[in-house]
């Protein structure tokens, strides 16, 4: 069984979810880095790291606790 992060682990996630939110956040990271370095050069980095931080902190919670949609067995993919 290949090894999952931990917050894999935690939000008990199978390792092909646990890759996809790696993944996803490896191509957020490559878009929205040079927007906050430019951000960060036109207007200072202070105001762009408080930003981000709030921003951080507001939406951790919420996104740690979204509610997982049950997968559909094939049971229940039948029509009525």
């Amino acid at each position: 069984m290949p090894a999952r992060p931990g917050f894999g682990k935690e939000l008990k996630l199978s390792a092909a979810d646990s890759l996809i939110v790696t993944l996803l956040v490896a191509v957020t990271n490559f878009i929205w880095n040079p927007v906050g370095a430019a951000l960060s050069d036109r207007i200072g980095r202070k105001p762009v790291l408080l930003t981000i931080a709030c921003l951080s902190l507001v939406t951790a919670y919420p996104a740690l606790h979204w509610p997982r949609q049950p997968r559909a067995s094939a049971s229940c993919r039948r029509w009525p």
